[in-house]
């Protein structure tokens, strides 16, 4: 029986050792990207929309500062940048050999 569990282990161990640095390494990419997107593009990209809302009245604005309509806009943003992130990793490792 302890050898039988020893065999387990070992390939259960092996299957970690190859499996685990891919999804490691994906997640670490994936991560670095949308940092590096969330901390450069995001704020030009929503200086271009507030910029673009100069023809609302004050009182809509108002109203939209009260229902958080620019953190709705920012996790919107952030979601649609997390996703293209992670379909362009796991195309780009789909096609790495």
């Amino acid at each position: 029986m302890p050898v039988i569990i020893a065999a387990l282990v070992g390939m259960l161990w092996n299957v970690a050792r190859a499996v685990l640095p891919s999804i490691v390494g994906k997640i670490l990419i994936t991560l670095g990207l949308s940092v590096a997107v969330t901390r450069f593009v995001m704020p030009d990209l929503l200086a271009f929309i507030t910029s673009h809302m100069g023809g609302i009245s004050g009182d809509v604005l108002n109203l939209f500062g009260y229902i958080n309509v620019d953190k709705f806009i920012t996790l919107i943003l952030s979601a649609s940048v997390a996703r293209a992130t992670g379909k362009a990793v796991l195309a780009a490792s789909a096609r790495a050999p």
